[in-house]
């Protein structure tokens, strides 16, 4: 998989589906998210890297592993750059995304935040909140170090 199919697909609305990160490049970083349910019904989304990859192995595995990504919020971050976040194909799914003129840079999409929103960036950080109210801060220089904190 070269970085112009990548770039394609993104075009096509479309993201790797896997929990993690996936860079322009073709890098991935995945990640091992889990839901926390406390006994009041709250959820915690706990999310950590765990192993790198690339899209060519990923697509190796499972040559379908694309899912449509839907944006349904959009921030200027300065210097042609943009931060999208949204909802994959199923309730249970989000995405946040940088892109520079309108070219994909990296993004991360998880099958276990439910949709983001209330996007904004402060600085080199964009925050997101996930379906649970959980707030994601997202380093735009190296996503695979975000923090999820519970409100």
């Amino acid at each position: 998989m070269s970085p112009c199919d990548l770039q394609e697909r993104w075009r096509r609305s479309e993201s790797l589906h896997i929990d993690g990160v996936v860079f322009a490049s073709g890098r991935v970083i995945l990640f091992d998210v889990k839901e926390l349910r406390a006994a009041d019904g709250t959820v915690t989304c706990v999310a950590a890297p765990f192993a790198e990859t690339s899209a060519e192995s990923v697509l190796h595995y499972n040559s379908d592993a694309w899912v449509e990504v839907t944006s349904t919020s959009r921030v200027d971050a300065g210097n042609a750059r943009r931060v999208l976040a949204g909802e994959g194909a199923m309730g249970n799914e989000g995405f946040i995304a940088l892109e520079r003129d309108e070219t994909l840079e990296w993004v991360f999409f998880c099958t276990q935040s439910n949709p983001f929103s209330d996007l904004r960036v402060e600085g080199d950080i964009a925050y997101a909140t996930d379906g649970y109210g959980n707030d994601w801060q997202i380093p735009l220089a190296s996503p695979q170090e975000l923090k999820v904190t519970a409100r």
